[in-house]
């Protein structure tokens, strides 16, 4: 099977590869303009032209992430040239949140397009189904995420750590969200 992954280049999708199975995954089109460190962004294969012009080289569009600069109309679009050049859509729900967003608005209105037209919905944890189940009345499976560290590092020991420099100075050790969220104390957090 040849699948055009979205992003295929990302360390958790290569990740997903076994050895021993059948699927071969798409290289990412390297876009123009595409940052260092992040040649696959923005992603190419979200677009239904880039669809129309390679439906004869893959199989399966699987969507992760990547699609944050992408509207819920063009999500739709995506879909729609899916669907005319006979291709099934499978999205993998990572995030119902999305951490690098303040506001959740734009993420959901993706979701809202991309969860219930996708052919198969894969998430992470039970827990992220049932509320795909409840948000969306779709049932998705869990498939847990895959290691991203290198297989030859797992086994090795952790290296020891000074633990003065993972402790909170003051004020407890509730992490935020986002820098944004971390409020200075009277004090000055000293």
């Amino acid at each position: 099977m040849r699948v055009a992954s979205i992003p295929a280049g990302h360390v958790y999708v290569r990740h997903l590869a076994d050895e021993h199975d059948e699927v071969v995954r798409l290289a990412d089109p390297i876009p123009s303009g595409a940052p260092r460190g992040a040649p696959w962004w923005p992603p190419a294969m979200l677009d239904p032209e880039w669809v129309a012009e390679h439906a004869d080289e893959f199989d399966l569009l699987h969507l992760h992430f990547g699609f944050d600069a992408v509207g819920p109309a063009d999500l739709g679009r995506l879909v729609g040239a899916l669907r005319e050049h006979g291709k099934p859509f499978a999205y993998t729900v990572h995030d119902l949140r999305n951490p690098h967003h303040d506001d959740p608005g734009p993420h959901d209105a993706a979701l809202d397009v991309l969860v219930p037209l996708a052919d198969a919905v894969i998430t992470l944890t039970e827990g992220a189904a049932r509320e795909i189940r409840q948000r969306w009345g779709r049932e998705a499976e869990v498939i847990p995420h895959p290691h991203v560290v290198p297989l030859e590092l797992l086994d090795r020991p952790r290296p020891e750590r000074d633990a003065r420099r993972t402790r909170p100075r003051r004020g407890g050790g509730v992490a935020a969200r986002s820098p944004a969220g971390v409020r200075r104390s009277p004090t000055g957090g000293r």
